[in-house]
């Protein structure tokens, strides 16, 4: 039994501040009510080559929740310092109506799918690389996510 709670006791202590949660595809990005999650960048499968090229397109998948019983939500806009620009079809902004999930390859309240490209990147990014995308919406502002580029889409 002592040597039981020795080992937890030498377990506890390596501790260091992980707060459990995953650093993936943007988790622990709640803000009430509204969240961003499954939050990844899909790279363009280039023979020979896995990367998002610089100055080239991948696309961008996410799922936008507002769990307001109440209150209505917009996105208005998605950037990030890593692309010239960020496309989406249909234009921003998009509502996001309470009780609902929206998102890429989603169809958002009254349009098709939607659907999201980083135009112009700046820097190359392999798989397994991550950077920020900032989504701003009318009331609940800014969310920041910390994105990671997936493994190449297989041909």
């Amino acid at each position: 039994m002592a040597t039981t709670l020795a080992a937890l006791a030498a377990l506890s202590a390596c501790g260091g501040d992980d707060d459990g949660g995953s650093s993936n595809r943007g988790s622990g990005t709640e803000t009430d009510p509204i969240s961003v999650e499954n939050v990844f960048v899909v790279p363009a499968a280039v023979p020979g080559n896995c990367t998002v090229q610089v100055g080239g397109t991948a696309a961008l998948r996410y799922v936008v929740s507002n769990s307001s019983s109440t209150t209505p939500d917009r996105l208005v806009s998605i950037s990030s310092a890593q692309a010239e620009r960020v496309e989406t079809a249909p234009a921003l902004p998009v509502e996001i109506p309470v009780n609902t999930t929206t998102g890429s390859g989603q169809p958002a309240q009254g349009a098709d799918a939607l659907t999201t490209r980083l135009v112009g990147l700046r820097d190359a990014a392999a798989p397994g690389v991550s950077f920020d995308v900032r989504f701003m919406f009318a009331a609940a502002g800014e969310i920041t996510v910390r994105v990671p580029v997936e493994a190449c889409p297989v041909r």
